[in-house]
């Protein structure tokens, strides 16, 4: 295989189809609740998301086997927990890594947000003295009854322009964990 995508440019890919065929609201999401329509719009997000980049990455692609119309189905439920995860990602790259992304729901302080983080070889899970997984938050993306919006790692800053919204800020965070190489070290 040739050398691997450059994150911009797969994002810019990523981007164009999603233009071209815009992402679909989850079946079966609750309407009304803020908090609830903010998590199906983030789930859905990611699942356009991970589709695309699946359609262009070279190797084996990424495994989504979330059942996204069963989770939205269970929003109400999962909202009440203090953290979720809701969505998890394997990559299969082309030169044999296998890096994963979980999107994990968890509260603070009264606030929400929803974390994505990078594992850099899911089949070989690296943990803490805790026994906690150690993982790198590429993205946090709050959930304010005004809206959703990006938090950004600062060391990760130049790969986000200020223009975006939490919608091109989640694609990109997923274009970079297509792209390992391309994480500065901490």
């Amino acid at each position: 295989m040739g050398a691997a995508p450059d994150p911009q440019a797969l994002y810019l890919d990523v981007a164009a189809r999603l233009a071209a065929a815009p992402p679909e609201p989850l079946g079966g999401a609750p309407v009304g609740e803020p908090l609830l329509e903010q998590l199906a719009a983030v789930l859905a997000r990611a699942r356009a998301v991970v589709a695309a980049l699946d359609a262009l990455l070279p190797g084996d692609g990424i495994d989504d086997l979330n059942k996204y119309e069963h989770l939205a189905g269970m929003l109400e439920r999962i909202a009440r927990f203090q953290s979720f995860a809701l969505a998890e990602y394997t990559y299969h790259l082309a030169g044999g890594g296998q890096p994963g992304v979980r999107l994990w729901l968890e509260e603070a302080e009264w606030r929400r947000r929803i974390k994505v983080l990078f594992f850099p070889q899911v089949g070989r899970w690296q943990a803490d003295g805790q026994g906690r997984m150690l993982s790198r938050e590429l993205l946090g993306l709050t959930l304010e009854p005004g809206g959703i919006a990006p938090l950004l790692a600062p060391e990760l800053g130049s790969w986000f322009s200020p223009a975006w919204g939490w919608e091109e800020c989640l694609a990109m965070a997923l274009c970079l964990a297509a792209v390992p190489g391309s994480l500065p070290s901490r």
